[in-house]
C-alpha cells in the first residue's frame, strides 16, 4: 500500500454527533500525500475532522513524488472510507 490512513480504509460505525477526525500519510519513500476526498470536496490538508451528522465518503490520494511536478495525473494509490453513523 502506497499510504496509510487512520482510521484504516473499510466501513466503520460512529454515533451521530460525535467528531472523527481522519488522517492520511504516505507509507512509503518516494510517494507523497496529494489529497484527501470528503463526499466530493477535495481538501489538501493530511486530515481533516467530520460531524458525524451524516453518512460520510473519504478517499486519499497519494502519488509518486517524482511525478509530483510532471502530472497530478500520476495517482497511484486510493484508500477509501465509508463512515456511517448509527442509527
Amino acid at each position: 500500500m502506497v499510504g496509510s490512513t487512520n482510521p484504516e480504509p473499510g466501513v466503520h460505525d460512529y454515533p451521530a454527533g460525535s467528531e472523527i477526525t481522519v488522517t492520511a500519510s504516505p507509507a512509503i519513500p518516494g510517494t507523497i500525500f496529494d489529497k484527501l476526498v470528503v463526499d466530493g470536496e477535495v481538501i489538501k490538508d493530511t486530515s481533516v475532522t467530520l460531524t458525524m451528522d451524516q453518512d460520510h465518503e473519504v478517499y486519499a490520494y497519494f502519488i509518486p513524488a517524482q511525478f509530483m511536478a510532471i502530472s497530478a495525473g500520476a495517482i497511484i494509490g486510493i484508500a477509501i472510507y465509508l463512515l456511517k453513523r448509527k442509527g
